[in-house]
């Protein structure tokens, strides 16, 4: 009877805890779209979204863009278009920042493909063609997020210089397309399910404080998520080990990596990568 009576109080506890946390990301995004709002009542603002050499602001435009997906307009093409070319602006310098996702290069895109516009094919062209990494990790189906008919009709009336050098990457009309409709659909149906931790309902609330580097938040809730799991499946141990590293969590860090190296039956006093990082982790000085 006792142990039913915990497990009821665990689940009572774990749901609590789940809940709480929903409403803490759902509060989030809203604050993120009030700060839209100031935006879309005056375009000026947008600028301080802008990448420079000195600060990137990639998280600021993430926040946005969370934003805008979460409370779509179509008259907000225009800030999606400027977020977008900011993170194209920021990859082509080729200026790395620690703790900062590249990921948000993707996601501005697949949010900018949501306003259809056809002559996003040449922007997305553009970035896809920056460097070796973007030819490979920006996928060439956004060319055609527009759809087929109008991505076509759009190259067949712009009189840019690089429409032959797009044909060569899906094909010179819709007959040719190297891509396929069911293709494209899937693809889609993929990006939207890779960032669904950026849409409301948040089904990890404290992956996306992470992401969005909200670490006050994220330390704040901490204990909690640790108290809540009360069984280990691999990718939570991964991440219990990734929000011990980024919060500077000594004690934390170093118990996720124990429990990394015993789910994969690799000693603690071993050649591993995760037998080392433990060992690295253990000498630091208690802070």
């Amino acid at each position: 009877m006792k142990i039913i009576l915990s497990l009821i109080i665990a689940c009572i506890s774990i749901t609590a805890y789940s809940q709480s946390n929903m409403e803490l990301t759902k509060s989030l995004i809203n604050k993120y779209i009030e700060e839209l709002n100031l935006i879309r009542g005056d375009k000026n603002l947008l600028k301080e979204y802008r990448f420079t050499n000195d600060k990137s602001n990639h998280f600021e435009r993430l926040r946005i863009n969370i934003a805008l997906f979460n409370d779509f307009k179509q008259t907000d093409f225009w800030i999606s278009k400027y977020l977008f070319e900011q993170e194209s602006i920021w990859r082509k310098s080729e200026i790395d920042y620690d703790n900062e996702d590249v990921d948000n290069l993707y996601f501005s895109a697949l949010l900018v493909s949501k306003y259809q516009k056809p002559e996003m094919v040449i922007k997305f062209f553009e970035t896809k063609m920056i460097d070796f990494d973007s030819s490979i990790g920006f996928d060439g189906e956004f060319l055609l997020s527009s759809g087929k008919e109008e991505t076509f009709k759009y190259l067949s009336e712009s009189g840019s210089e690089i429409v032959n050098k797009i044909y060569k990457h899906i094909g010179n009309s819709i007959e040719n397309c190297g891509y396929k409709d069911d293709d494209l659909k899937v693809w889609r149906d993929f990006k939207y399910q890779y960032f669904k931790d950026y849409i409301l309902p948040i089904e990890d609330p404290m992956w996306f404080l992470y992401s969005m580097n909200e670490k006050e938040l994220l330390k704040a809730n901490f204990q909690s998520w640790i108290d809540s799991n009360n069984e280990w499946s691999e990718s939570k141990i991964y991440r219990f080990r990734t929000f011990s590293e980024y919060l500077d969590d000594r004690e934390s860090h170093i118990k996720s990596l124990k429990m990394i190296l015993k789910h994969n039956n690799e000693p603690e006093n071993g050649e591993s990568y995760w037998a080392k990082k433990l060992r690295e982790v253990e000498s630091r000085n208690e802070k």
